[in-house]
């Protein structure tokens, strides 16, 4: 059976929330959901597109979000500890990482970035994923 992009976001959200959350002072959104001004440390999955047929392929991204630190001085950094940590535990998460009918693997290197308008950087992995419609 074919899925939506919906059905592939559900897919990833529930093996991410199960393996990630007790990881994270806050919870694992789907897209679309996680409260515009969340502070916490909250992890986001969502579908970014794929190719339909008897072979889906496509992106998810997986964003866990790190909040910045104050340097001493009254500016507010990137926590580099963390945001290494975080690093650390997605790249086991995907390397680990197993779900039924599908094949999974990096897209793209694992990365941080600022998160614009706000005090925060965004861990991101980016998972390929490929599944035969056939068998299902």
């Amino acid at each position: 059976m074919r899925k939506t992009g919906i059905d592939i976001e559900i897919d990833f959200y529930g093996i991410v929330k199960t393996a990630l959350s007790s990881y994270v002072s806050g919870r694992v959104y789907r897209k679309g959901t996680r409260p515009l001004n969340s502070q916490t440390e909250d992890i986001l999955v969502a579908f970014v597109g794929g190719i339909d047929g008897q072979t889906q392929e496509g992106v998810v991204n997986v964003n866990w979000y790190v909040s910045n630190i104050d340097n001493n001085s009254g500016a507010k950094v990137p926590d580099l500890g963390r945001i290494k940590t975080v690093s650390h535990y997605l790249q086991t998460f995907i390397e680990g990482v197993s779900i039924e009918n599908y094949d999974l693997w990096l897209d793209a290197q694992i990365q941080a970035y600022a998160v614009a308008d706000t005090e925060q950087h965004c861990v991101n992995l980016r998972v390929a994923y490929k599944r035969s419609t056939i068998n299902d």
